[in-house]
């Protein structure tokens, strides 16, 4: 290559590098978009903490653009959580749940497979960040955890052991921690996959039906313990909460799930 050629590819450079960064023509729903996706994706790896200036700049956009389409940092904050959180769950798993035909374990294992492989990185990590954060998803998205899931495995081990429904007998402390027993579990594999970024099968049903068989035989067996009232009165102390809530255990409901603690100084008040 001649000198003069070498010049060339010189000024050729210097002219890119001058030119200023063009950006693609968007709608405004669109730039909107983007800019929310772009905020869930460096929330959930560097956490809640992060700047506008931290958010702006991979997108090759300004503060004052990011601005027009959102008053503040905590308003871009919550459009991102919100598209991640707001639609946690889906109406086949409550059919999934609540249905009586086939066996529990098997049933158990049907919806705990679907919930394990829906959870995405992003909710896990931004879930994650959230908590370390004190910004409480549950209570801003009503995460429908007791209502939906922890009632319904209940309701469900009690009507194999024939007995009373939930309807007849608020949930107790020691049945709701029976129920997180086995979510916990599954919530681990999701932890596993995205927090820890450990290898796992692309499809976990194997493991979840390990864990569903592992978990209903001894789970039978200890509602029925908790219904003979033979475990403490810690564990058998009623939990009156939920929308699902029936009778004056409904009118008693609060919209916070109250903590055993609150639950046992409230019973001790009447």
């Amino acid at each position: 290559m001649t000198s003069a050629q070498r010049q060339g590819q010189r000024v050729r450079r210097g002219t890119a590098a001058a030119e200023p960064r063009r950006r693609l023509r968007l709608s405004p729903d669109e730039r909107r978009s983007q800019i929310v996706d772009h905020c869930i994706e460096i929330l959930s790896e560097r956490g809640l903490s992060v700047s506008t200036r931290d958010i702006c700049k991979p997108l090759g956009v300004t503060q004052a653009l990011l601005y027009r389409y959102f008053p503040s940092r905590q308003a871009l904050i919550e459009a991102a959580l919100e598209k991640v959180f707001a639609h946690l769950w889906r109406a086949d798993w409550s059919h999934e749940l609540e249905t009586t035909d086939g066996d529990l374990a098997a049933r158990l294992t049907a919806f705990y497979t679907s919930y394990a492989e829906t959870t995405t990185e992003p909710f896990m990590r931004l879930f994650m960040w959230c908590a370390l954060s004190g910004y409480h998803v549950p209570r801003r998205f009503a995460v429908p955890l007791t209502d939906k899931i922890l009632r319904t495995i209940v309701g469900a081990l009690r009507s194999e052991r024939d007995l009373p429904a939930l309807a007849d007998a608020p949930m107790m402390h020691g049945e709701r921690e029976l129920a997180l027993t086995l979510h916990t579990g599954i919530v681990f594999l999701a932890i596993r996959r995205h927090i820890y970024r450990w290898s796992l099968p692309s499809q976990l049903g194997d493991i979840v039906a390990l864990q569903v068989r592992t978990y209903v035989p001894g789970a039978l067996d200890e509602i029925v313990r908790l219904h003979s009232r033979v475990s403490g009165d810690e564990m058998t102390v009623r939990i009156l909460e939920g929308p699902s809530a029936r009778g004056k255990a409904r009118k008693r409901a609060q919209t916070i799930e109250p903590t055993p603690g609150h639950e046992v100084a409230r019973l001790h008040k009447k």
